[in-house]
Order: C-alpha cells, then sequence, then structure tokens
C-alpha cells in the first residue's frame, strides 16, 4: 500500500520535471496543455486512489 503511494509521488515528480523541461523549450500553449494533461491525471489518479481505500 505504502509503495504505491511511492510509486505515484515519484510519477507526479517524473512527470512535473519533464512538464518544466518542455514548457523552457516549448511556447506558452504547450505548457498550459502538459500543466492541463498533469492536472487531469491527479485527479484521476486521486479517484482511483480513493477506489483502492
Amino acid at each position: 500500500m505504502i509503495v504505491i503511494i511511492l510509486l505515484i509521488i515519484v510519477c507526479y515528480i517524473y512527470i512535473y520535471i519533464k512538464i518544466i523541461i518542455i514548457s523552457l523549450y516549448n511556447n506558452k500553449d504547450n505548457y498550459y496543455y502538459y500543466y492541463y494533461y498533469f492536472v487531469k491525471m491527479i485527479l484521476k489518479d486521486e479517484m482511483l486512489y480513493s477506489y483502492i481505500i
């Protein structure tokens, strides 16, 4: 259970770093798109997490 939570946190950190790198190389439109995707993923995983509990 704890391992799953840690894995999700590591995935978030990895995706967030990826978003920062992408936003540095691309324009702001792409940055907002990836940010929206990231938020959507968090919400989806929170629902999954609450389902597990």
